[in-house]
């Protein structure tokens, strides 16, 4: 019993680091970084091309932001997930960045089109010490139960039990605890979020339903 508590307030913990969620991430409408921000553009390499530009505000972790042990089982630290998350047969990617003031790191799917590659904010966090327990890694399609549909937390309105994922999806995880998914919707052409209680596992009860 006491172990089920816990692991009730470690979910609840990481459910409050995904920005009060529930459900949909909204699009974001206004730039990412207020018009205040001077910050010189930050490239990269993403999907696989050159000289990207990160979104406005926003710069990659430098190697003292990441330097914790338990980063080291990852050769991206978990910092960098590939995958193919629109289901459009082109390998995207998503990567944990920091603002460029300092104040919050978020997390951003780039969807990489044949002659583009579009920024999805999917988690803005001001919490900075979170981010030194946190990480992502690419999510493998599959039939998975939601946190909800375990029982673990209550379920606000239209939360689903369950989720068969057609392909791909990003695990946002807590290091030696619970995580959450961001999945694609093609219905409403934005990612989505969930809690689950066992990332990166896909969930073989009733997997033949």
């Amino acid at each position: 019993m006491m172990g089920g508590r816990v692991l009730t307030l470690v979910l609840l913990s990481l459910v409050a680091g995904c920005a009060g969620l529930p459900g949909a991430v909204k699009a974001i409408p206004q730039p990412y970084a207020p018009a205040y921000v001077q910050a010189p553009v930050v490239r990269a390499r993403v999907c696989g091309r050159d000289d990207v530009a990160l979104p406005d505000g926003w710069r990659l972790p430098a190697a003292a932001e990441v330097s914790d042990r338990w980063r080291g089982g990852d050769p991206g630290r978990f910092l960098v997930a590939g995958a193919d998350f629109d289901g459009d047969g082109r390998p995207d990617e998503a990567r944990v960045l920091m603002r460029t003031d300092g104040t919050a790191f978020g997390v951003f799917a780039f969807l990489c089109g044949e002659n583009a590659v579009t920024s999805h904010l999917v988690l803005h966090n001001r919490e900075l010490a979170y981010f030194r327990v946190v990480g992502i890694r690419p999510l493998a399609a599959g039939y998975y139960r939601t946190a909800c549909g375990r029982g673990v937390i209550d379920c606000y309105v239209g939360e689903p039990h369950e989720l068969r994922l057609a392909h791909a999806a990003l695990d946002y995880f807590k290091n030696e605890s619970v995580t959450s998914l961001f999945y694609w919707s093609n219905d409403e052409q934005e990612f989505k979020w969930v809690a689950v209680t066992e990332g990166g596992v896909p969930d073989t009860v009733a997997s033949t339903k």
